[in-house]
């Protein structure tokens, strides 16, 4: 990949063109990091959004005998309107 990068960059530099010096900065070694980075957020938003749900889920179930309050009634309009 860095051979390739020395490449792209060279070619840029002939060509006076800064796009492709940036675009081989990017397809040098430091495009696994970045990737990986992605991966993990994902997967650290994933498991966040299961455990609020899954609380929340949890939480609803144990006070199924509160009645619905003006508070709920409204974040529920607001989803219906968003859709």
């Amino acid at each position: 990949m860095n051979g390739l990068a020395s490449v792209a960059a060279c070619s840029g530099l002939f060509e006076n063109s800064p796009a492709i010096v940036i675009g081989a900065m990017i397809i040098a070694m430091l495009l696994g990091p970045i990737a990986g980075i992605f991966r993990r957020a994902l997967a650290t938003l994933a498991a966040g959004f299961a455990m609020v749900y899954g609380t929340a889920f949890v939480l609803g179930l144990m006070h199924s005998d509160v009645p619905l309050t003006h508070e709920i009634y409204a974040r529920g309009q607001s989803l219906i309107s968003w859709i």
